[in-house]
């Protein structure tokens, strides 16, 4: 490879510089340094020196792990929707009944209750308000679970010695009030009723 300076160098050995050398090796230096059409000398680009290789693949596979995470995530968030959506339900129903309990709605009463609880108890309106045979509240630390197909509910303070518990059924398409399933005593225990009618 000829360089610039070289050319330099000998053009001014012509012109009959005393220090010609010295001079074009200055000359030789500073044009050996200087990219000429893109290229420095040796033939790699300085673009291509500085600039990491755009083939390395490690954005993709962050790209891909967090596409990874998110997608467990989102499996894991409807698996819990579809778990817990019984007692949701469930829990919603109930406080359908209530309301319309507090209101002393019979009709709307009546629509949240199930076929077996209506059969044995004939709702009326209470003296005191509300609807007799009906609760009317719920506490914020209420409880509510599964139990095979039904789901149970305490609506009362788990401070309380004794606790009410109710049954809450699949019926029609929803859930529905199906009155007394039995009552948590000391340390949780909890005792069963005896179920009557259809």
């Amino acid at each position: 490879m000829t360089c610039e300076g070289d050319k330099v160098k000998r053009r001014r050995g012509r012109h009959g510089y005393a220090n010609g050398g010295s001079l074009a090796t200055g000359r030789i230096v500073k044009v050996c340094g200087r990219v000429s059409g893109g290229h420095m000398m040796g033939g790699m680009s300085e673009s291509s020196a500085e600039r990491p290789d755009v083939r390395d693949g490690t954005p993709w596979r962050v790209v891909f792990a967090v596409v990874g995470v998110v997608g467990l995530i989102s499996v894991l968030v409807g698996v819990e929707v579809v778990r817990t959506a019984p007692v949701r339900g469930a829990v919603r129903a109930y406080s359908e009944l209530i309301a319309a309990a507090n209101r002393g709605d019979l009709e709307a009463a009546r629509a949240v209750c199930s076929v077996r609880f209506l059969a044995e108890n004939r709702l009326k309106a209470a003296d005191e308000g509300g609807i007799v045979g009906l609760p009317r509240g719920i506490h914020k630390n209420f409880r509510a679970w599964s139990v095979g197909d039904d789901v149970h509910l305490c609506p009362t303070n788990p401070r309380d010695r004794l606790r009410p518990v109710y049954r809450l059924v699949r019926e029609s398409g929803g859930w529905r009030f199906d009155g007394l399933a039995g009552q948590l005593g000391d340390g949780g225990v909890f005792t069963q009723v005896e179920l009557t009618g259809p």
